[in-house]
């Protein structure tokens, strides 16, 4: 449970408590959550609904729970990364793979825009992350944690929330982490099981959200503009780490997982 979660109890069934809540992380039990900071369309509906603001939400840290050998996160994450603006960069801490750059193009999103930091260590890429969210250049984070702390989730949850100068709005924050960590405690407030389906697209579980369970999954179709796609020879996106610390090119990376 959250530690800044507030229940509201009304004892008086005559009196019950009020339905129009609209403080920032105080909600009924019943009810999305009233969201004030920015949310981004994640370009289905459904999960729209789905989700308080409907949309994702900045200033704060959401988990992507994936299994082996599963990279759909590019998939559900496309269409929010190219609403971004062409001045606000996206940061890639420490991907598995080198990003898939013809299926990028085909989603829209300009590589041109992508940042690459290789840290190898979960403390290297904690601190990286917490970096980049204080930078007033970038739009997104994704950092992929296979492992982390209660307390570091924490960091970077506090890290996002912090307002930035000149009215900029806030970043978005993902954490792709493996399924297995569904199991642990997090201070994230929006927590998705993504399941790839191969051709027929991703299913969606949505474990944890700032309002009521939900009791189905959300499918998500498989864009046409990927059908397509071709294996092709992987590109080098912008990297911001010391040229002796560069890992060799890996396999594309494309956006279905299996």
């Amino acid at each position: 449970m959250k530690e800044n979660t507030v229940f509201i109890y009304s004892e008086n069934m005559n009196h019950p408590a009020p339905s129009d809540i609209c403080i920032e992380g105080v909600w009924r039990a019943d009810t999305l959550a009233h969201v004030a900071r920015a949310c981004l369309p994640t370009g289905h509906a459904p999960l729209d609904n789905a989700l308080p603001g409907g949309g994702w939400p900045s200033a704060q840290l959401t988990e992507l729970l994936l299994g082996p050998a599963n990279h759909s996160e590019w998939w559900l994450l496309a269409p929010l990364l190219r609403q971004l603006h062409s001045t606000e960069q996206i940061a890639l801490v420490a991907p598995p793979l080198e990003p898939h750059t013809p299926a990028l193009h085909a989603q829209g999103i300009r590589t041109e825009q992508l940042w690459r930091v290789q840290a190898s260590t979960w403390q290297q890429r904690l601190w990286a992350t917490e970096q980049l969210l204080r930078c007033d250049a970038v739009g997104a984070v994704l950092v992929w944690l296979p492992q982390a702390t209660q307390n570091g989730l924490r960091r970077l949850h506090m890290a996002a929330q912090t307002p930035r100068t000149n009215g900029l709005r806030s970043p978005w924050l993902f954490a792709i982490r493996p399924w297995a960590a569904a199991a642990d405690a997090s201070p994230s407030s929006l927590r998705i099981h993504i399941k790839a389906l191969g051709p027929a697209g991703l299913r969606l579980q949505l474990i944890k959200r700032q309002g009521p369970p939900l009791p189905h999954t959300v499918d998500w179709p498989l864009p046409p503009a990927l059908a397509s796609i071709l294996p092709t020879q992987p590109t080098t996106p912008h990297v911001l780490d010391r040229p002796e610390n560069r890992p060799q090119p890996q396999h594309a990376l494309g956006l279905v997982g299996v």
